[in-house]
C-alpha cells in the first residue's frame, strides 16, 4: 500500500503505511533496518508540500529523529532532521536546524567528495544563518568551506556582493537596495532539494 500511495503522489498516506514496517518487525522481534526508519520520514517530508503542511512535516522530523537515534553512526538521519527542520526556518534566521546540520557536518566533512551535495546544503544554511546574525568571522569560515566544494556557489557570490555594497550586475554600489527572494536548488541522492532563503542584495535598477 505504501508504494501504491507513493506512486500516486499521496506521500502523507504512504508515510503512514511505511511507519507500520518498523512496528511489525519489532512485534515479530525482527531487525529493523535504517531504511525502515528512513522511508516514513522521506515520504512525510515530500508530503509536507515544502514544509507548508506542518503536521506532516513534524511527522517527517520525528521519523528522521528516530532514524538518527537508532542509527547514530549514519549521517542520513542527522542530515534529514536538519533538512526537515530547516523547512520551518527557510530564511535561516532562527537557526533551529543549525545543531542538526552541524552534527551532520562533523560526521560528513571527513569525506567531502562523497558527501559534497549534503555538505553544500548544510553549509549553506549555516552560512546564511551567520549572515543574518552578522557573525562575519563564523560566516567567512563557512564560506571557505563552501567554496572549497563549490567555487562558483551563487549564494556565496550574493553574500559577498551584499557585504561589499555592490550591485551584482553593474558593480557600482549605486543601485537601490531591495529585499529579494531567491531559491538555491542543490541535487541530492533522492532528487533536487530546494533550499529557500532571503538575503538583502543590491539589484541593478539602472
Amino acid at each position: 500500500m505504501a508504494e501504491a500511495y507513493k506512486g500516486a503522489n499521496q506521500y502523507a498516506k504512504a508515510g503512514d503505511w511505511y511507519t507500520k514496517a518498523p512496528e511489525a518487525k519489532l512485534a515479530n522481534k525482527d531487525q529493523v533496518s535504517a531504511l525502515d526508519y528512513y522511508n516514513p520520514g522521506n515520504t512525510y517530508y515530500f508530503g509536507s508540500n515544502g514544509g507548508t503542511d506542518t503536521v506532516t512535516l513534524n511527522k517527517a522530523i520525528a521519523a528522521f529523529a528516530l532514524l538518527a537515534e537508532k542509527y547514530p553512526d549514519l549521517t542520513t538521519g542527522h542530515y534529514w532532521v536538519g533538512k526537515a527542520t530547516a523547512a520551518k526556518d527557510v530564511e535561516a534566521k532562527s537557526g533551529i536546524a543549525k545543531p542538526y546540520f552541524e552534527k551532520y557536518i562533523s560526521m560528513a566533512e571527513g569525506e567531502p567528495a562523497k558527501n559534497k551535495a549534503g555538505l553544500v546544503t548544510a553549509y549553506t544554511y549555516v552560512m546564511v544563518y551567520y549572515y543574518n546574525v552578522e557573525d562575519k568571522a563564523a560566516m567567512n569560515a563557512v564560506i571557505d568551506k563552501v567554496t572549497a566544494l563549490d567555487p562558483e556557489n551563487s549564494v556565496v557570490k550574493d553574500i559577498k556582493a551584499a557585504e561589499q555594497n555592490l550591485c551584482g550586475f553593474c558593480k557600482s554600489g549605486r543601485c537601490r537596495r531591495y529585499q529579494i527572494k531567491f531559491t538555491v536548488t542543490i541535487p541530492y541522492e533522492s532528487g533536487a532539494i530546494a533550499l529557500l532563503s532571503f538575503l538583502p542584495l543590491f539589484v541593478c535598477s539602472t
